[in-house]
């Protein structure tokens, strides 16, 4: 029975590290996500801005 319950604890800490790595790259991941939106946002902002210029010549 113990090495039975030994063997338990073992998996659940090893599913533990692991929930927390996958919880780390999600962060990553999400991180990335939002660097690219904002990139994107001011890409867009700055084409508007140079049109805007262009309509003005």
């Amino acid at each position: 029975m113990k090495i039975d319950i030994a063997e338990l604890n073992e998996a659940i800490s090893n599913l533990r590290m692991t929930i927390s790595s996958l919880e780390e790259k999600i962060a990553k991941k999400e991180s990335d996500k939002l660097e690219a939106i904002e990139c994107y946002r001011k890409e867009k902002e700055a084409r508007n801005e140079a049109e805007q210029m262009n309509v003005s010549l």
